[in-house]
């Protein structure tokens, strides 16, 4: 019995060790094909490769920031498997060829993103950016952090007696110490309502402060957010990002402007929110697309 014991677990440890090796032996060959496209298209020549990988990398790094190029496009894909049937839409598996192609849209320049966006959607059908409809309504647990104030010395001085003040000009007494504020946060409450697949109105608030109505623009994923209050012009950034737990979240910057004609102060904060991607019939009910 001990004997057939021992048997039965080394066939098992066996069996288990050459299911390993098959696994190993098969990403080993996905990796070769991808090198060797990487390598066909001049990736690793500093002057025929993309613009966004010419950072003074070496092979091996250069090696490392596409292989998880490629593992974003499968993601983005959803396919997770790599094929040398080139010029074909296959289910499960995408080209070697239209990784090299989607790398090089990446990693061409400041618009990368947007061409790689566009290769998507032409080759695929697939859209990279959530759509604005599936935006609308609150994001909760929205937050703000202050990370920088520029107020210049000039408009640091009280205001005399009899002269401007606070009051003429509400909300911009600068005289108080405002870098106090760097580092504190507070709640913000975001809803949006779109009118349009490119735009519409964002209902915004910070702290205690009732919510604002401000005009909103979005493409390509990002939202920006224009508004004018008391002399002072702000813009909000807003970075749209789908989580792998069916979750929506937006980060950006939100810049607050200042000018007079003692110069011009700035408050720059970080903003962020999130929300449950929608449910649909497609993805189960989960949100997650």
């Amino acid at each position: 019995m001990v004997r057939d014991s021992v048997k039965e677990s080394y066939r098992k440890q066996f069996a288990l060790r050459a299911e390993k090796e098959k696994a190993f032996e098969e990403e080993a060959a996905r990796l070769r094909l991808l090198v060797d496209a990487y390598k066909k298209a001049g990736f690793f020549d500093s002057t025929m490769g993309p613009v966004g990988l010419d950072k003074g990398f070496d092979y091996e790094n250069k090696l490392d920031v596409l292989y998880h190029f490629a593992q974003k496009m499968m993601k983005d894909t959803g396919r997770f498997q790599l094929s040398d049937k080139n010029g074909l839409l296959m289910d499960k598996a995408v080209a070697v060829d239209d990784v090299v192609q989607g790398a090089r849209m990446w990693f061409s320049g400041p618009d990368g993103k947007k061409q790689y966006a566009k290769f998507l959607k032409d080759r695929f059908g697939i859209d990279l950016f959530p759509a604005l409809k599936d935006l609308a309504g609150p994001w909760p647990n929205g937050k703000m952090k202050i990370t920088d104030v520029i107020v210049p010395e000039a408009m640091k001085e009280k205001p005399k007696e009899g002269g401007a003040s606070s009051e003429s000009e509400p909300g911009c007494d600068f005289s108080m110490d405002l870098s106090q504020l760097i580092g504190k946060e507070m709640p913000v409450s975001l809803s949006l309502t779109p009118q349009g697949d490119s735009g519409g109105t964002m209902a915004f608030g910070s702290g205690d402060s009732d919510p604002k109505e401000i005009p909103f623009t979005y493409s390509d994923g990002i939202i920006t957010a224009n508004v004018s209050e008391k002399g002072a012009t702000g813009i909000m950034t807003l970075t749209i990002s789908a989580d792998d737990n069916g979750t929506y979240s937006a980060s950006g910057p939100f810049i607050i402007t200042y000018k007079n004609d003692k110069g011009e102060a700035k408050i720059i904060a970080s903003v962020s929110a999130s929300k449950p991607a929608p449910k649909t019939a497609k993805d189960g009910g989960s949100g997650k697309k």
